[in-house]
């Protein structure tokens, strides 16, 4: 078993596109648990949970890493994605109410299918 956080990362990462999520979310775990502040790790962790279906977890972690860097343009998106998914559990969103009001924007901007900032999707 590996003992560094990125080896644990990039085993994760590879596991998850060969669509093995199932053997990928430990290694995404124990990449997070060796480097709780590296925000790409907690990302990464969201991403696995969800593709696993388990969307509130990921919800959770895509929170953890706006706290981390309140700046990563993907993980915002994907908090959007989540949320917009219909298959989280209704509850007030996981983060402070500032940063709600940005979610709420980027959820909009899901449905309508465009990425913010860029315009509609052709």
């Amino acid at each position: 078993m590996p003992t560094e956080a990125r080896t644990h990362h990039n085993l994760a990462i590879v596991l998850g596109r060969a669509g093995r999520g199932a053997a990928a979310l430990p290694h995404s775990v124990e990449a997070e648990r060796l480097k709780p502040t590296d925000p790409p790790f907690a990302y990464n962790h969201g991403v696995a949970l969800f593709r696993l279906g388990r969307v509130d977890e990921a919800i959770a972690r895509y929170a953890a890493t706006l706290r981390l860097r309140s700046d990563y343009t993907d993980a915002r998106f994907n908090l959007a994605a989540a949320l917009a998914s219909g298959r989280a559990s209704p509850r007030p969103c996981p983060t402070t109410r500032r940063r709600c009001a940005g979610t709420r924007r980027l959820r909009v901007a899901y449905d309508e299918g465009r990425r913010p900032g860029r315009g509609r999707r052709r």
